[in-house]
């Protein structure tokens, strides 16, 4: 018999460390995915980067959010969801919080064409799992644009 004993580690609030960072102002970001390791993953990724983070796991709770006035500079969302695809959880999301940057994650980004009429409800596609420097970039990137309210 024997007992292993570790040290209790205090949480890192500080940004992840990338060549070329930029700063960031915070920003309230929405995560979409049924994958609760995933989107639990995700959030602290995001929460490390001093992002407000909300999450969903299905489309109906996301609906849910902008119906109670919830507005975001971000959204992540998942393509295969069980309630509804992430198209049309973009799709929604654009005619209730119309100009969000909804980015669309799934492991068949590379199989979905440039001229896919899906991607009018979206700003991208990403090939998950999402890398850290992308995240940081588009954090970036929506950080030095104006917030949808």
């Amino acid at each position: 018999c024997f007992t292993l004993s570790f040290p209790m580690a205090a949480p890192c609030r500080s940004r992840m460390p990338t060549a070329g960072a930029r700063d960031m102002k915070r920003g309230r970001i929405l995560i979409v995915d049924d994958n609760l390791d995933n989107l639990q993953a995700t959030k602290m990724v995001m929460e490390l980067q001093d992002q407000s983070v909300d999450i969903a796991q299905t489309g109906s709770e996301v609906i849910a959010h902008l119906m109670a006035g919830s507005r975001y500079d971000l959204v992540f969302c998942d393509l295969g969801m069980p309630d509804m695809s992430g198209w049309r959880i973009a799709r929604e999301i654009q005619q209730l919080a119309p100009g969000t940057a909804v980015y669309m994650l799934t492991g068949w980004a590379q199989q979905i064409q440039k001229d896919d009429p899906r991607r009018q409800w979206v700003k991208g596609v990403i090939q998950k799992p999402m890398k850290p420097e992308i995240m940081q970039d588009l954090l970036a990137d929506a950080s030095a644009s104006p917030s949808p309210r």
